[in-house]
């Protein structure tokens, strides 16, 4: 092991290639390869990993742009003799960023998955600036979950609790609705028209409003 004490290193890449490789065989700690520490009595920092993305040069920095990339971090494996791409974790600066103000930088967070027979990663979730969530697929629960929902304000709208036995209760203000047993209704030509259900311990079925 080499110790570099005091000293910030630097490394530029002006043409193409990877500036810094870092390989382990058998690696200790786990199978870790990069370790970072940081020292400090006050709790206010931490070791942090930081991407940082402009436009034009080192020189002469440019403002990046809605829809630039700023920072990805892909996984790679091995599987058919290859390295193949399984997905990645992305930030993208979204609408409304710069604009001219110092202070505006609003991001997104993207999640990228391969399905199976694919090393092409498809969207599986994206947290948007405003904090709304885009789900591609399905959002599965797992029992003896709770989940609050709850209005712009931060005052609770409702509850859903999903108990061992899969039973869901969702409370709305002080009004009780028990649902179990749900199942999608569709029409003649696979259209969803509503979901079936034990509703308060009764048969019946809650359509869906087109509008």
């Amino acid at each position: 092991m080499t110790d570099i004490f005091n000293a910030n290193v630097q490394i530029y890449r002006q043409n193409q290639g990877i500036p810094l490789e870092v390989f382990g065989e058998d690696a200790k700690h786990g199978g870790t390869i990069i370790y970072c520490k940081h020292y400090n009595d006050d709790g206010t920092t931490s070791p942090e990993f930081t991407g940082f993305r402009a436009r034009g040069t080192i020189a002469n920095p440019q403002d990046a742009q809605v829809g630039d990339e700023l920072l990805k971090i892909a996984a790679v494996g091995q599987s058919g003799g290859i390295p193949q791409q399984a997905g990645f974790i992305q930030f993208r600066a979204s609408p409304g960023w710069g604009g001219g103000s110092p202070n505006d930088a609003p991001c997104e967070i993207e999640f990228a998955v391969s399905p199976d027979n694919s090393d092409v990663p498809d969207f599986a979730m994206i947290i948007r600036s405003d904090k709304t969530v885009d789900i591609e697929g399905s959002l599965r629960i797992r029992h003896n979950t709770m989940l609050w929902a709850k209005d712009s304000s931060g005052n609770p709208l409702g509850l859903m609790y999903m108990s061992p036995n899969n039973q869901t209760t969702l409370q709305l203000n002080s009004n009780e609705l028990k649902i179990s047993d749900a199942k999608v209704v569709t029409d003649a030509s696979g259209k969803i028209t509503g979901i079936r259900a034990v509703i308060n311990d009764k048969n019946g079925t809650i359509p869906f409003n087109e509008d």
